[in-house]
Formats: structure tokens, sequence, C-alpha cells
């Protein structure tokens, strides 16, 4: 997870317009400059998403997606070209882009459906725009959607000491939960607000839904 981003610094938003076949994009101020457009991905955008493998070092990918040590360079990200083909699938859940003016992807946010009350949070920000914001820029809109589905609680699995993930989340402002799984920490996020009005509902009801892909 980006693990820079702290309370009273961050990064600007605003709506844009709607582009042929996707939701509404917003645009991501990241710190030190730049613009980045943030829009809704799936299967369709498989070649551009899974093209910021290559901007990402092994040790981020192996962090993210935790293959086992062993793999390193093109099989490393060859195995990580299909755990994320497969989490674009819709019934997963709900996927994010961070794109730059020229179509590259250098952040993803993913919101994977886990039962009635919760869901898995999970970022992958391009080495070069780490300690920028973008994944906390993410991690809010996806928190949003939480909300917006009526969702209480989002979590993510990060590798000890989960620092940078403890960082991120603690942008929220949102009470925090930590368990220690093996090699792995669960960082919780409690009390997501709810929207006003009547909540969505969280996702595709029976198998279909999120179990974790680690």
């Amino acid at each position: 997870m980006d693990e820079t981003t702290t309370a009273g610094n961050r990064p600007g938003s605003r709506r844009r317009g709607r582009s042929a076949g996707h939701a509404p994009r917003d645009v991501l101020l990241p710190r030190g400059g730049g613009t980045l457009t943030v829009r809704l991905v799936d299967v369709r955008d498989a070649d551009a998403v899974t093209a910021l493998h290559a901007l990402c070092s092994d040790a981020v990918l192996r962090a993210r997606y935790r293959t086992p040590g062993a793999a390193t360079g093109a099989r490393l990200r060859g195995e990580a070209d299909v755990l994320l083909s497969h989490l674009l699938a819709p019934h997963m859940g709900h996927t994010l882009g961070a794109f730059r003016s020229d179509g590259t992807v250098v952040g993803l946010g993913h919101l994977l459906w886990d039962g009635a009350d919760e869901a898995e949070t999970a970022l992958l920000v391009a080495d070069s725009w780490q300690r920028r914001g973008v994944g906390a820029g993410l991690l809010r809109r996806l928190v949003s959607t939480a909300g917006q589905r009526g969702l209480g609680r989002v979590y993510t699995v990060a590798t000890r000491p989960a620092t940078g993930a403890a960082a991120v989340l603690r942008t929220l402002g949102l009470p925090l939960e930590f368990r220690h799984e093996e090699d792995a920490v669960v960082v919780t996020a409690s009390r997501v607000p709810a929207p006003r009005g009547p909540a969505r509902p969280a996702g595709p009801p029976g198998p279909g839904r999120h179990c974790r892909l680690r």
C-alpha cells in the first residue's frame, strides 16, 4: 500500500464527465504535481492494468499479492497478471484505476466483497508514484463506495509490520483494529459512514462473493 499520506495533507479531486462505456471519472491531484484520472476498471482494461506490474518492484508485487518468495522478474509478473485478471471480474468487487494522461495506469485500488457487512481493500501503486497520496486517494474513494453499499467495516491484509497500511487507513479518521495472522497483519477500519438515503446492496449473493485471494 502507499505508505505516505497523512491526515491534513490530502490530494485534491474534482469531477469529470463520462467516457464511452465507463463510469464517471474523478481527477486526483498527487503531491509533487501532475494530474491523474480515476475511474472504474474491469476486464476490458486488463491489458492496461496488468502493465502496472512492470512499474512495480518485485518487493512491492510480493507484498501486494503475497506470492512465494522464490518467484522473481518475469515469472513473478506473470503470476501477478493472472491474479489481477481474476480480481477484475465483476463478482469479485469494485476496482479503481489511476491513469496518467497517456493512459498509463499508476495505481489500482480494489474493494473486494467479503460478507454482508465488510469488504477487503487492496492497493497497488507504481514505485515512482509512492508517497504522493495516490494510494490514500484511491482508498478514500473505495471506502466511500463501501459506505454507499451499507458496509460497516473495511480491512486490508498487510505484511508485517503493516506500518504503511496503517498510515493510509488512518487518513480515513476511523477506528482501527489490528489482528496478527501468521506472517500478516489484518488492519480493519470500522464505523464506515453510511450515506444519507437507502443503502445499496453490498454485492452479488451466494458463491460469487469474494474470498481472500492470496
